[in-house]
């Protein structure tokens, strides 16, 4: 119900539109548009021929900008709206058929600050995302607001410029530890350049309060950093740049870029109060 309220509420060109809602005694259906060109995490990791790469494995920077100017513009929309996004990754960034990114899955989102019993609560304490997008006080349970997507932003923006997350590893509890002593352990290959470098340390600041896109200036400080000098927002956001590229998309209803998603096979049935589905 959260999720689709939210998203609702959405009008953006790199949000996930939801086109209607529907519902029985048992569920609720949200009815999306169609994004065909798959996820962005297939084209980092998996079909490398699609996208030029660096000597250090990641993206080109000009791509790596037009795919974070696309969740920067995102971002600056649903944290207008007071709203947390809280799940950033490439399995949730999905390629159109233009070549521009669609952030989807809106199943962790949450409005901070939020009411709770009369109370207006500033952060919310709640663990939830994925472990290599997490920010340090979200890891430590000290409470969070909106500025843990702009750490999630720094790992993203590393990841496609490294090709690889910064503090990845095959055990969870060794991923967290580096995360809450990320300014020991975020370590930047030879040959990133120095605007690149400097843009993720301020978005991986582990003090919220210090946070690049948390201070003053907002999203906006991002957006004009160096990096971003030779993006056009205005080109981006009306989707006149080119994209670095587009997908090949044989028909309306090809569906070659997305994996199977098999149907649960069990519906358990809704014995709660009817009254909640009463907005659909």
């Amino acid at each position: 119900m959260n999720e689709k309220n939210i998203l609702s509420s959405c009008k953006h060109p790199f949000i996930l539109e939801l086109l209607g809602t529907l519902k029985d005694d048992d569920q609720v259906y949200m009815l999306m548009e169609l994004v065909q060109g798959g996820e962005l995490w297939v084209y980092i990791y998996d079909r490398f021929d699609l996208l030029p790469r660096t000597k250090i494995g990641g993206f080109q920077k000009e791509h790596a900008q037009f795919y974070a100017g696309c969740v920067i513009s995102a971002f600056q929309y649903i944290h207008g709206k007071g709203v947390a996004y809280r799940d950033l990754k490439p399995e949730n960034l999905l390629m159109d058929a233009r070549g521009y990114l669609k952030v989807i899955d809106f199943g962790f989102a949450k409005a901070i600050p939020f009411d709770k019993n009369g109370a207006l609560q500033p952060k919310s304490f709640t663990l939830c995302g994925t472990p290599e997008y997490l920010a340090p006080e979200l890891v430590l349970s000290r409470g969070h607001d909106k500025s843990v997507d702009y750490w999630a932003l720094g790992c993203l923006l590393y990841e496609l410029l490294v090709g690889h997350t910064p503090f990845q590893d095959e055990q969870q509890d060794e991923i967290f530890k580096k995360i809450i002593h990320s300014q020991k352990h975020l370590a930047f290959p030879r040959g990133l350049d120095n605007d690149s470098v400097s843009l993720i340390k301020g978005l991986m600041n582990p003090n919220p309060a210090f946070r690049l896109g948390n201070l003053l200036g907002g999203p906006a400080e991002i957006m004009e950093h160096v990096f971003f000098a030779e993006l056009d927002w205005a080109q981006l956001r009306a989707k006149t740049l080119p994209a670095p590229y587009q997908p090949s998309i044989r028909d309306p209803m090809d569906v070659f870029n997305s994996d199977p998603y098999p149907d649960d096979e069990e519906l358990v049935h809704y014995t709660g109060s009817q009254n909640i589905f009463d907005q659909f």
